[in-house]
């Protein structure tokens, strides 16, 4: 019977953690994590935070984090939200131009220590998503030496000499 209750709880946690089964408030909360992204981590590419490997890593990491963290870091998010409602004639942080998104968010940092303290937590979080994705390495022109193709230079010029 134990056996039973183990394997059903587990199935239970197994499909909550399944990506498409988020509430709404949480897609609501990643889409303006990743509208932040494209402050901290501005891209030539208007599709990069929102659909590519870096919002696919940055999604990754944030689910990954603890929960009361999580939690935490929501505050500032909404404080976003809500500063965008109050600046913008009750827009939402997602509909405003780049412009008008770093206006925000310099403001908010220099009027609240609780945004700043969890910015300072959430830019860390985007950068690293950011620069340790596909995409990221592409940007920076990063080229793994473990993975080449065919035989470096210098070792076919060895075999000449041998």
């Amino acid at each position: 019977m134990r056996r039973r209750v183990f394997i059903s709880a587990c199935g239970v946690a197994l499909i909550g953690s399944l990506q498409g089964k988020s509430s709404k408030a949480d897609m609501d909360e990643l889409q303006i994590l990743l509208a932040l992204a494209e402050v901290v981590v501005p891209d030539k590419d208007p599709a990069t935070w929102q659909s590519s490997t870096a919002a696919d890593e940055l999604v990754s990491r944030w689910r990954s984090l603890e929960d009361s963290r999580r939690n935490e870091l929501k505050t500032a998010l909404q404080m976003l939200e809500s500063e965008a409602g109050n600046s913008f004639d009750g827009k939402k942080f997602i509909s405003l131009n780049k412009k008008q998104r770093i206006a925000l968010v310099s403001r908010l940092l220099d009027r609240s220590e609780d945004f700043a303290s969890n910015f300072s937590t959430l830019r860390p979080l985007i950068v690293r998503s950011f620069y340790s994705s596909k995409l990221g390495f592409e940007r920076t022109g990063y080229r793994s030496t473990t993975q080449f193709i065919g035989y470096p230079e210098h070792v076919e010029l060895a075999e000449i000499w041998e």
